[in-house]
């Protein structure tokens, strides 16, 4: 049984009110930006009374125990609270293109990658901005689906967002992206990034989120994500010396250290020379070695003999 299938209906009621309050309230992230969207598109793109969604698809790139063989169920919603330069999905994250759904439309589309596609879970990506259309819509099939619920996010949450959300998310895919707050200023556009990530970081101290597999599928868990980028590897290990505080105080997690960057966006603009080239495999065999030294468990990718990740 998953979190969802497990909350009573008066609680779900109850999170779908709190989240329509931080929506109205422009407080669904940490900027706070106080715009209503009803009367103004806020910065994240956020649209009214609806959903705007870049794809519903079987996934079958994340870590292991999510994809399985079957794959996970991405719904991956467009706009982003952050500003990346380098962001690889910025046809929907940054330029917002997509499909707008109702709330049961959501649903159903939800509803089909469990039943049709049979996947092992579904998958929330960039869902923040989204929280009280996503919920609604989970209302709707609370019984009807029983595979568990992801939420693959940025790390820049608000408290309030993330405490209505660890209610019903089984699996939380947690980026962990900067632990240079200069680097998250230049490069993602918000000044507090590596404050609030750690701050939310931090709530899974007391709010666990147990580590549960089955025949090889998570069926609950943490895992943090790290994109190294190049020149980037002071930023990296501060973040693997994060993780490893996070250890010390019993959180339970895995943790994913990916190589894949490539410029793309922005990077590409001639504004920043030092995101032009792809993350080298000498950096990145540096950043494993940390994270071998620092005793956590996860996974690595691999570079081919052509060195692209």
């Amino acid at each position: 049984m998953t979190k969802l299938n497990l909350l009573p209906d008066d609680e779900l009621s109850a999170l779908i009110d709190s989240a329509r309050s931080i929506t109205s309230m422009g407080k669904c992230c940490p900027i706070s930006c106080g715009i209503n969207r009803a009367e103004i598109v806020p910065p994240c793109g956020a649209v009214s009374d609806a959903s705007r969604v870049a794809s519903f698809a079987v996934h079958k790139g994340e870590e292991p125990p999510v994809s399985g063989e079957r794959g996970a169920g991405n719904v991956f919603f467009s706009g982003c609270a952050l500003g990346c330069v380098f962001c690889q999905n910025y046809p929907f994250s940054a330029l917002n293109n997509g499909k707008d759904y109702s709330v049961s439309a959501l649903a159903d589309k939800i509803k089909y990658l469990a039943e049709k596609k049979k996947v092992h879970n579904i998958n929330f990506t960039t869902a923040d901005h989204y929280l009280l259309e996503t919920l609604k819509a989970l209302s709707i099939i609370k019984n009807k689906i029983s595979i568990p619920l992801s939420f693959n996010c940025s790390g820049y949450f608000s408290n309030e967002s993330l405490s209505i959300t660890h209610k019903v998310a089984d699996i939380f895919l947690f980026d962990l992206k900067y632990s240079d707050k200069v680097m998250a200023r230049k490069y993602s556009r918000v000044p507090d990034y590596v404050e609030r990530s750690f701050e939310a970081s931090d709530f899974f101290i007391n709010n666990p989120v147990n580590w549960i597999e089955n025949e090889g599928l998570l069926e609950s868990g943490l895992i943090f994500r790290h994109l190294v980028l190049p020149s980037g590897l002071d930023n990296t290990k501060g973040v693997i010396d994060r993780l490893v505080e996070l250890k010390g105080k019993g959180v339970d997690f895995r943790f994913s250290l990916m190589c894949q960057y490539f410029p793309a966006y922005k990077a590409i603009d001639g504004n920043f020379p030092e995101l032009e080239n792809k993350t080298s495999e000498d950096e990145y065999d540096e950043a494993v070695e940390y994270m071998n030294e620092s005793g956590i468990d996860g996974w690595i990718q691999e570079y081919d003999l052509d060195g692209n990740c």
